[in-house]
Order: C-alpha cells, then sequence, then structure tokens
C-alpha cells in the first residue's frame, strides 16, 4: 500500500509540478514584498508580523488553486477513471489527493515562517514550535475544506456561499466571536507574532475536530456507491439546477436578512465602583473620582429627565442605553461621542471635573443621539436637522431664563451682520459649517424658543412628535407618510406658512440685537477677517492663516480646526478636526501662521477659524473654506 501511494503521489506531483512552480514564486514575490512592508513599518515591535499575514491570506487562495487543479479539474474530464481501472483501491486515490495537497499546503506554510524566521534572525525553538503548529494547523483546515468543496463539484460554489452566509448568521444572530475560534484563533496576528511559549492545545484540538469534519465530508463524496455521486456531481449544471440553486440561496440571503440585528447585543457596562446607576433610564454615569460624585448624580438625574421627556411625552417607546465616561482631557463645555462598537448603547465623554459644570449640553447630545437612534437615523435628515438640534437643545435647557438667554446672545452673535434664510435652514448642514457648530445649536435653539414662544409649548411638542419621534420608512403607508414634509407639518401644526414663521423670527433677531447694551455689546465685536490657504513646500502642503483687523488692547484666543477631506464633499462633522489653539496678540492688527507640512501634495483640506468672543461667552467664525484638488 505503501508503494502504491508513494507512486500516486509521484504522479501528482509530475502532473502539477508547474502550477506549483507558479505558486512557489508568487509566494516569494508576495513574501518579499510583506516582508519589506514590515520592516518599513517603525511601529512593528516583531519582524514576524509578516509571517502570520502571509500565511493568514495566501494558504486559502493556493488551497482554492490547488483544489480545482487536483479534484475539480480532474473529475470534470474523468481522469480519475483510468486511476479506477488501474489495481488500486478507491480510497487510495482519494488519499493520495488529499495528502500531495496538504504536503504541498504545509511546505509553503513552513517556507513562509521559516524565510521570515531566517531575515528576521529569530531561533527561539520554542516560538518557531508554536508558531509552525500554528501554521500547519491553519494550513490543514484550509485545505481540508477545499478538498471537501472539490468533491462536491457543480454545487461547490453554492456550499461556499451557504458557508459564508451561515458564518454572518452566527455572527449576527448569536455572541459567538469566531476570530476566537479554531483556526482563526490559530492565525490571529497578535498571538501568532508575540506568543512565545503557549502553545494553544485548544485551538489546535478544535481546529484538528473541523478539519476531520470537513475531510470526512470529501472522502464520503468520493467513496459512497462507488464514487458514483462524485461523478455525477462533476457534470455541468443543467438550466433547471442553477434555477433551483438561485432560488435556494435567495432564500438563505432572506433568512440572513430576518436573522440580522434579531438578537440584541448587551449594551456596555461600566465597572468599578465609581459608578452612578439608573435603572428607570437605563443610564449609567462613570464619575472615575469619589470626589466627583456630586456631579455624576447631576448628569444622571439630567439623563433621567431627558428619558422622561421621551419616553412620556414624545412617546417614543424604545431608547438605546446611555453611558457618560469622565474625560478630564475634555474643554468644560466639551461632549464627544465615542463608539461603543457592535453594543446597543449611546456613550458619550464629558469633563465632570471642570469648573462651573453645567450638564445642559450633555443632555441636548444625549436627546440628540437617542432621536436620532429612535427614527432609524430619519430625524437626521437634512430639511429636519435643524428642528432635532433645536428641540433638543430646547428640552435640555427646560426654561431656564438665565441659559435662554444665553442661548440667544449667542445665535445673535453667529448671524452678526448677516441673516438666517430659508435655503439655509433646509440645508442645514451649510449653516453649520458655515457658523459653527455650537453656534449652530444656539440659532436652532432660538428658533425652537420662538416657535413655542410664538404658538406655545403644545403645539411645539406635537410638531416635534410628527416629525422626530416617528420611526422611519417601513412600509407603503409609512412612505406616503414620509411625502409629508417638514413644511406641510409646520403648517397643519402652526397654521403659518415656514417662511412667514422665518420672516417673524428674523424681526426678533433685530429686535434682540437693538437693545440697549447689547446693541452697545455688538458694536463692540471686532470686524476680524482671517483668510487661508494651502501653499505647495519642500515637504507637501502647508496650511497658512491670515489674521487681519483692527488691533485690541486685549490678547485674542482663536482655534484652527483642520483635516482631510474625501474626493467628494459631504458635512465633516468637527468632532472628527484637530485643533491648534493660537493667541492673536494685543495691539497687532495682523497675525499669521503656518502649519507646515501637515499635509501631502494634492490633498484636499478642510480648514476654519473660530476666535472667542468673552462678552457672550461664544465665538465667532472668521473663516471656513475647502482647500486644495485643483
Amino acid at each position: 500500500m505503501i508503494r502504491r501511494l508513494r507512486a500516486l503521489l509521484r504522479k501528482e506531483a509530475l502532473h502539477e509540478r508547474w502550477s506549483l512552480a507558479a505558486i512557489g514564486t508568487i509566494l516569494l514575490a508576495v513574501g518579499l514584498v510583506r516582508w519589506l512592508l514590515t520592516r518599513s513599518n517603525d511601529r512593528a515591535p516583531s519582524d514576524m508580523e509578516g509571517a502570520g499575514a502571509l500565511i493568514s491570506v495566501f494558504q486559502p487562495v493556493a488551497g482554492l488553486v490547488l483544489g480545482h487543479r487536483l479534484i475539480v479539474r480532474e473529475y470534470q474530464a474523468k481522469s480519475q477513471l483510468f486511476l479506477e481501472a488501474l489495481p488500486l483501491r478507491r480510497w487510495e486515490v482519494a488519499l493520495s489527493k488529499y495528502a500531495f495537497g496538504l504536503l504541498a499546503l504545509s511546505a509553503f506554510a513552513l517556507a513562509s515562517l521559516g524565510s521570515f524566521a531566517i531575515a528576521a534572525n529569530e531561533h527561539e525553538p520554542r516560538f518557531l514550535l508554536c508558531a509552525a503548529l500554528r501554521a500547519l494547523g491553519y494550513t490543514g483546515a484550509c485545505w481540508s475544506l477545499f478538498f471537501a468543496m472539490g468533491m462536491l463539484g457543480r454545487l461547490r460554489i453554492p456550499a461556499y456561499l451557504t458557508l459564508l452566509m451561515a458564518l454572518l448568521a452566527v455572527r449576527t444572530s448569536s455572541s459567538l466571536e469566531l476570530a476566537r475560534f479554531g483556526p482563526l484563533a490559530l492565525i490571529n496576528s497578535v498571538s501568532f507574532s508575540y506568543e512565545r511559549s503557549h502553545i494553544p492545545w485548544g485551538a489546535l484540538l478544535q481546529t484538528g475536530l473541523l478539519s476531520a469534519g470537513l475531510a470526512a465530508i470529501g472522502f464520503a463524496v468520493a467513496l459512497v456507491r462507488e464514487g458514483s455521486i462524485a461523478e455525477v456531481l462533476a457534470r455541468r449544471a443543467s438550466a433547471r439546477e442553477v434555477a433551483g440553486l438561485l432560488v435556494l440561496l435567495c432564500a438563505e440571503l432572506v433568512c440572513v436578512g430576518l436573522l440580522e440585528g434579531k438578537r440584541p447585543h448587551p449594551p456596555f457596562e461600566f465597572t468599578g465602583k465609581e459608578v452612578a446607576r439608573s435603572a428607570r433610564a437605563n443610564a449609567a454615569v462613570m464619575y472615575a473620582l469619589p470626589e466627583l460624585e456630586p456631579h455624576g448624580r447631576e448628569a444622571l438625574a439630567v439623563l433621567e429627565r431627558i428619558d422622561a421627556h421621551i419616553h412620556d411625552q414624545l412617546g417614543v417607546q424604545r431608547t438605546m442605553p446611555v453611558r457618560v465616561a469622565h474625560s478630564a482631557l475634555l474643554n468644560p463645555r466639551e461632549v464627544r461621542g465615542r463608539d461603543a462598537g457592535k453594543d446597543d448603547a449611546l456613550l458619550f465623554e464629558v469633563n465632570l471635573g471642570a469648573k462651573n459644570f453645567d450638564a445642559t449640553d450633555l443632555a441636548a447630545h444625549v436627546m440628540h443621539g437617542a432621536l436620532f437612534e429612535a427614527s432609524d437615523h430619519r430625524a437626521l435628515f437634512e430639511p429636519n436637522h435643524w428642528l432635532l438640534d433645536g428641540y433638543s437643545m430646547y428640552v435640555a435647557i427646560d426654561g431656564e431664563p438665565r441659559r435662554c438667554e444665553r442661548e440667544w446672545l449667542r445665535a445673535v452673535v453667529a448671524l452678526h451682520g448677516s441673516e438666517v434664510s430659508e435655503s439655509e435652514v433646509r440645508a442645514w448642514e451649510h449653516l453649520m459649517e458655515r457658523v459653527g457648530e455650537m453656534q449652530a445649536n444656539a440659532v436652532a435653539f432660538a428658533l425652537v424658543d420662538f416657535l413655542a414662544e410664538r404658538h406655545g409649548k403644545a403645539r411645539t411638542l406635537g410638531l416635534a412628535r410628527s416629525v422626530l419621534a416617528r420611526p422611519t420608512v417601513t412600509g407603503v403607508v409609512s412612505w406616503f407618510r414620509l411625502r409629508n414634509t417638514l413644511d406641510r407639518r409646520f403648517s397643519a401644526q402652526m397654521q403659518e406658512s415656514f417662511p412667514q414663521f422665518l420672516d417673524a423670527f428674523r424681526k426678533r433677531l433685530l429686535e434682540k440685537s437693538q437693545q440697549g447694551t447689547l446693541r452697545e455689546t455688538l458694536t463692540r465685536i471686532p470686524n476680524d477677517r482671517v483668510a487661508v490657504s494651502l501653499t505647495p513646500s519642500a515637504v507637501g502642503q502647508d496650511l497658512k492663516y491670515v489674521a487681519s483687523g483692527p488691533s485690541l488692547e486685549r490678547e485674542r484666543v482663536c482655534v484652527l480646526k483642520h483635516g482631510l477631506l474625501r474626493p467628494y464633499d459631504i458635512y465633516y462633522s468637527e468632532q472628527l478636526l484637530t485643533l491648534r489653539d493660537f493667541r492673536w496678540p494685543a495691539g497687532q492688527a495682523r497675525f499669521e501662521g503656518t502649519l507646515h507640512g501637515e499635509y501631502a501634495a494634492g490633498q484636499r483640506v478642510f480648514a476654519a477659524v473660530d476666535c472667542e468672543v468673552p462678552e457672550f461667552d461664544a465665538s465667532e467664525r472668521l473663516a471656513v473654506a475647502r482647500l486644495g484638488g485643483k
């Protein structure tokens, strides 16, 4: 038997010598490129990182090619019938193909690992043994998969797609992390490159069982009923069979879509003692330090009030859990939203230890995020965006006179020298870009506050409920309801057209700007100008800003906000921008600065400059531009 198997392996080697040479040449080229990439990465602590990346990608590709040549093509050409006519057992033919593919892929894997080890001057036997076991286990699972799929003949492509959709269904409908299972755990980039002593017996056992199961499927198809099943599957599919397989795949896609999102993920949770929790609002505040507990409790009370308003007043049935974390690195009024991954939770960071901590801005962000998620993101539809921002701030302020006056003053400053137009309200993100996010929020609050003053809180609540608290399109009826735009809902609810309301709002802004002390204060706002530009340099492009205006007796604090633009133009959230503070010295009528080599040649850049207006506890946007790319 050994002699017969040796002859079969020699036959496979002679028949596939050119394809093996081609695969080896490609492996050499790809390995060299991967080695150069690893060497050029100054942050890579180990030169063995490239070995795991190369093996994880190259082995499946090489296995797919070998599986097609060794099994699929030979069965389609019926070449195996010649071998079956010889005095050989059928299982010996199948075993020789499985063994040859496994040996070839294992040789490629060990060659990759050995080459990287020699180049990296890695000689520790224990580490090399661990890495070799990981590479061979991963290789065995890959080849067993392609061996079994190759035996399925014309069903192999539907089988691949079915397997892919099954993995997607498992990933979306369960908490199983595939990256920690079997072969994927063996080839994990971190453990493969840095685990130097621990042999992953659990992952090897899982991989061995999986490989054995897949190989058993391949042998069963090749041997059952004297190989007649493999011969039938090797024939080309008829038109009726193709249609049936397409229907089956469509049904699988529908099932995966139905399963996706059915099993909610557990929300993000804080650990430790310094956490204030509310079961009623499903909210938690991590205040980090015992002395910050009063501020944490204050923030939690605000979250409970916002949750009660969303449920009781707006009628939203389900909202996402809210998690708030303390961060001493943030400015006093700064609220940063964080990605909680696949966990169903809204995660924010605030500076609870800031002097005179005020939870108003946090409440507005939580309200904004909750309505955004509750409406399946439809509340951020741009014609509705002003109502979402303004109503969130309106509820957060809760009618406190001092805070209301502060936001009105900020709105007056934001629109100082201009007026809000109907087109800007409909395209709200253009206004946000022109005056800045915080300033635009003040304008939105002023719009909603004036709406409540003019038409009453009940009608304002009704408008918010009909526009912001509705779910997104779920059928034909809701699609027709969506045709009922904000303008129509506004007119029906307020008995006034939206342009008429905006005319009245502009008059109110003018009245406020002409009030005694406020009018005098507005006249003291300096008529400053800032120009930003990109200029070529030896290391790319320099971002230059030039500020000019009447010299002031006091120093003025300004912020340059900049970031790399995509090839297409969409709104650029200020949370994605890089901030650089600069101070406009007192007594200077002109001031300029440069960011050297911050951007490469040809890149497009977003830049804005905001300067403080201390009299109003606000800032004024002096410049905004999208530069480069011409």
